[in-house]
């Protein structure tokens, strides 16, 4: 507030860069460089108790939570990592420590296996963190892809998250709201928010609600490749 309260003696209005970010942000674990195995806060995660009884059994947990590895590959690990993988009836798989991308790095295995290793890593439907599973970016095509799950168990994994997605969209309005409001009412400054691309529905009335100019680019305004009027552009 005392920086933005600052910038109010100098300037007139001034543009929030990707105000998505104020209403939820991407999250990835300490120990992976790329993105591809994080998720959003605020959200819902699932408890190990709750997906242990959603998969139906700690076999299941792991096919979806844990890196698995191959009989023949287990002599490419060293003895150590051998160790401490955990079987379930003839299936192993790496412990929770190898969970990111650092981590499978770390194992002095050759190029293809270390790969794949990482392939399986970002095929997996939960993220743990924080000692919860919060679902992965295109849940439903991981899922799919989990072929020893039964199927009644990944109907009942498909249907609680998505009553997680559905209850997680107020929870990040609220919070969008309250950052927003606060910036505002902190200067006389007219904000305008960066909104472009694809922005939860919620985003947009939001900003209207609150009195924050969202943009427009007028060659992506259009339906069928035609411009859309900008007469009919909303005014606040």
């Amino acid at each position: 507030r005392a920086r933005i309260a600052q910038l109010d003696r100098y300037f007139a209005a001034y543009r929030i860069d990707h105000v998505l970010g104020f209403f939820r942000i991407w999250s990835i674990a300490q120990g992976n460089r790329s993105g591809l195995d994080g998720f959003f806060l605020p959200s819902h995660a699932v408890t190990a108790e709750q997906l242990n009884t959603l998969a139906a059994g700690e076999q299941n947990v792991a096919c979806l939570t844990r890196v698995p590895v191959c009989p023949d590959e287990m002599g490419a690990l060293p003895n150590d990592t051998q160790a401490v993988l955990s079987h379930y009836e003839g299936v192993a798989f790496l412990p929770d420590e190898y969970s990111t991308e650092v981590a499978i790095e770390s194992l002095p295995v050759e190029g293809e296996l270390r790969r794949e290793l990482l392939r399986r890593l970002h095929s997996r439907p939960f993220i743990r963190f924080d000692g919860q599973f919060y679902p992965a970016w295109e849940f439903e095509q991981r899922l799919a892809s989990a072929d020893s799950l039964p199927a009644d168990a990944r109907d009942r994994l498909l249907a609680h998250v998505h009553g997680l997605k559905q209850s997680e969209q107020p929870v990040q309005h609220e919070q969008g709201r309250r950052i927003l409001t606060a910036l505002k009412e902190g200067c006389g400054m007219l904000p305008c928010a960066e909104d472009l691309g694809v922005v939860p529905d919620y985003v947009r009335p939001a900003l209207a609600d609150m009195g924050i100019l969202c943009l427009k680019v007028y060659r992506w305004e259009a339906e069928n490749n035609v411009p859309n009027d900008p007469s009919g552009y909303p005014y606040l």
